[in-house]
């Protein structure tokens, strides 16, 4: 095992980590009386090691959460006339807006931000929202809920009460969905993805998609949270993201002087 293992040492971890997995179902189903304590041993660590490792995707591409949700409410405000949008652009604006600053402070799978529904998964209490994910939106089939913060609350009772409504009306067309397109209809997971990569490029000058919503948000409380982020939602109910916040090593510095090519603020990029 340790020559096959050093034979595809050149391979990324996640590849060797498939391979051994791969490898260990065929042995496992020709003989499932044996003795797989060492396989799995090794397949554990090479799954901490894919949890842990940074992934070259991401390099220059993870931002201050801060700074996207600052970004966010303000191209909210940009062209915010007040009530019902005025125009298509208006009401684009704030409706991009919105998903970025949401997901800035409450990161979600792509799949179960797009399947965000009014009165199911999104509860509206007078001036309070409440988001309730079920099993089935959930890659670990763990409910999660998360009251919506104080100050993404109010922008998104606006967004819900003027903006999305006004879509709607555009597309003469009603349904339960959160995030709407421009047609008034429901987003498809793959056109909010590229919705929300080609916005966030526009804002601060590096394509962040929904996925990496969640590594800006592990990555902001390693560096500015007094807590351990593992122990923060969304990730105390996220193995994943559990482990790679705690792989994040906090500087002596304050964030605001760290200049690194996986971690920036928009003020430090040159």
């Amino acid at each position: 095992m340790n020559a096959w293992i050093k034979s595809i040492s050149h391979l990324r971890p996640d590849t060797r980590l498939s391979l051994l997995e791969k490898s260990l179902r065929i042995l496992r189903s020709h003989c499932p009386d044996g003795d797989w304590s060492a396989h799995r041993r090794l397949a554990s660590l090479l799954r901490y090691e894919v949890f842990a490792s940074p992934s070259p995707r991401k390099q220059g591409r993870i931002v201050a959460s801060d700074i996207l949700f600052q970004k966010g409410l303000a191209l909210v405000d940009t062209l915010n006339s007040g009530g019902s949008p005025c125009s298509l652009k208006e009401a684009r604006q704030r409706r991009d807006g919105m998903m970025v600053a949401f997901l800035a402070l409450l990161p979600m799978r792509r799949r179960s931000f797009c399947a965000l529904e009014l009165d199911r998964s999104l509860l509206v209490s007078g001036e309070k929202l409440f988001v309730g994910l079920e099993t089935t939106m959930t890659k670990n089939r763990m409910v999660w809920d998360s009251e919506v913060p104080s100050s993404l609350a109010g922008p998104l009772l606006t967004y819900i009460q003027d903006v999305r409504p006004w879509f709607l009306a555009r597309a003469r067309t009603h349904h339960a969905a959160l995030w709407v397109n421009d047609s008034g209809r429901p987003y498809c997971a793959a056109h909010l993805g590229a919705r929300i990569t080609r916005i966030t490029e526009k804002l601060v000058g590096v394509r962040v998609n929904p996925h990496l919503f969640r590594d800006c948000t592990a990555t902001t409380l390693a560096y500015e949270s007094p807590a351990p982020p593992a122990s923060c939602a969304p990730f105390s109910a996220t193995p994943r993201f559990a482990l790679l916040s705690a792989t994040i090593t906090k500087p002596a510095q304050s964030m605001t002087a760290v200049t690194t090519p996986e971690f920036w603020r928009p003020s430090e990029r040159t």
